[in-house]
């Protein structure tokens, strides 16, 4: 490959790894507020649609990797920060443009990793508050604590249909 096409080839590796983390922001996005509204048949549909964007990231960073590893064959000059390695490769504009993108890209890594954070930390909420409502049910232990048609009902509050 020429520098000319290896310019062209960094920058349409970078631009594709930034398409990608931007489609997995938005599904995080997504998956946010079907947590925040309780919408778990959507959260099915969004969890296949983040492992499939995921593999097709890890597409593009395997491709970029091997890249880099080409470029640094027998550099050791490269290994403390192997991208370095690709700068020379790069014209003047190329190079503006590499930056705007790993720029770009960092920001959105950390949108990604706070997104993901939150969201791990509503499910948690989400199961934490099922466990509570479950352990109510299963402690009652009293037939008072659940609806039965053949009987009076009681002032206490019902969860529970024990005829189902």
């Amino acid at each position: 490959m020429t520098a000319m096409k290896h310019g062209r080839f960094i920058l349409q590796l970078q631009q594709q790894r930034l398409s990608h983390l931007e489609h997995l922001k938005k599904l995080l996005l997504a998956q946010q507020a079907a947590l925040l509204q309780n919408v778990p048949e959507e959260l099915d549909h969004l969890n296949e649609e983040q492992i499939y964007c995921i593999e097709q990231l890890q597409e593009v960073e395997s491709r970029w990797k091997d890249f880099l590893q080409q470029k640094l064959a027998g550099k050791a000059v490269y290994r403390q920060n192997p991208e370095y390695a690709v700068l020379p490769e790069l014209d003047d504009q190329e190079l503006l443009q590499y930056e705007n993108l790993r720029t770009r890209i960092r920001a959105i890594s950390e949108e990604i990793r706070r997104l993901k954070e939150n969201n791990q930390v509503l499910i948690e909420n989400s199961l934490g508050f099922v466990r509570t409502i479950m352990r109510t049910i299963l402690e009652s232990n009293g037939k008072e604590a659940g609806y039965r048609p053949d009987q009076k009902p009681v002032k206490k509050p019902l969860f529970l249909d024990k005829t189902i």
